[in-house]
């Protein structure tokens, strides 16, 4: 472990370096960042080499544990309990990604590590974000047999909402941007957005749309998503639900508990004047978020799997990530 930078706020900020066979990684106690991921030395997910680009910079999300609500909530307002929670309306009139008290925000503490895993844990105060509940979270990043796993963890002494996702950006290899990628995803139906990026309520299938991936296709100018993919009605065991393949064959397996799948083409995410793990900044779709969770704005759509969390329970989502050489470079 070793100091990586000091918030803005005056706290320190540490980096912990895993590794298994080929594959390594790196995580801050910022947010509980993948700051980097490789196989062999390649940089398979985007990152910054500093602390300003992700504390106040353009890559606030940029591999972090996001939560504890993920994504944007109607009108900054949930119902819970009879009543109704208001929440940070960061995304105003609306709540992204639980604003100033975002996970992604906080400084964790290191509970444990060793060379192939580490355990993180934050806390939040009854009323932090506008949400009721002490709640205690965990993140455990582990190494293992060509795969990074993650375990989100969650506990609270009063009813509240919970749904953390990671919020890492990928980008495999090959030129700049997502063109010549392919991708699958293991659904065959989605959440329409409104122009205001919010689910409007209907449940739509893939099929004879833009949005069917299930035998997988190459990523084009044209496909801008900003959509979650419905996996299942509830958590459930982990399945492999997503293929990111890039132009040489390296592929990323996802597979996860979660009952959705937002999937992000990164318009908008360029980093100007903050450099990426290539030394330049990140242009227009410089990679694709892929985020494991329920469904947005869930508590605002009776026919949407409740994301409650209730004391005496413990809410745990699954993400595993499954790195595969690519044909040419297992030949060299």
């Amino acid at each position: 472990m070793e100091r990586f930078g000091t918030t803005r706020a005056g706290a320190a900020v540490h980096a912990i370096d895993l590794r298994d066979g080929a594959l390594t990684a790196r995580v801050l106690t910022f947010g509980a960042i993948l700051q980097d991921l490789r196989l062999e030395g390649r940089p398979l997910t985007l990152g910054a080499p500093s602390l300003a680009a992700y504390d106040g910079g353009p890559m606030a999300y940029f591999g972090a544990v996001v939560g504890p609500l993920a994504g944007r909530m109607r009108d900054a307002r949930a119902p819970l309990g009879g009543g109704h929670v208001a929440l940070d309306a960061s995304d105003h009139p609306h709540a992204l990604h639980s604003g100033a008290a975002g996970l992604h925000r906080a400084v964790w503490e290191v509970a444990e590590a060793a060379a192939d895993r580490v355990r993180l844990v934050a806390r939040a105060e009854a009323g932090a974000g506008g949400l009721p509940g002490a709640r205690r979270f965990r993140a455990i990043y582990a190494l293992e047999k060509g795969a990074l796993r993650l375990t989100l963890e969650a506990e609270t002494d009063a009813p509240t909402l919970v749904n953390l996702t990671h919020h890492g950006y990928w980008h495999l290899g090959g030129p700049p941007g997502l063109d010549g990628h392919r991708l699958w995803i293991a659904a065959d139906r989605y959440l329409p957005i409104d122009a205001e990026t919010l689910p409007t309520g209907e449940i739509r299938p893939v099929a004879g749309s833009r949005f069917d991936f299930r035998e997988g296709r190459r990523l084009g100018a044209e496909d801008m998503l900003d959509h979650c993919f419905c996996l299942a009605g509830r958590e459930r065991s982990p399945v492999e639900v997503a293929r990111l393949e890039a132009p040489d064959g390296t592929a990323l397996v996802v597979a996860t508990s979660a009952p959705g799948l937002q999937v992000f083409t990164g318009d908008g995410a360029a980093t100007p004047g903050h450099p990426g793990h290539g030394g330049a900044a990140y242009g227009a779709r410089p990679g694709l978020a892929l985020e494991p969770q329920g469904w947005p704005d869930a508590p605002n759509h009776r026919d949407f799997p409740p994301i409650r969390l209730d004391p005496g329970k413990t809410w745990r989502r699954e993400i595993a990530w499954h790195v595969i050489p690519g044909l040419r470079r297992t030949q060299e």
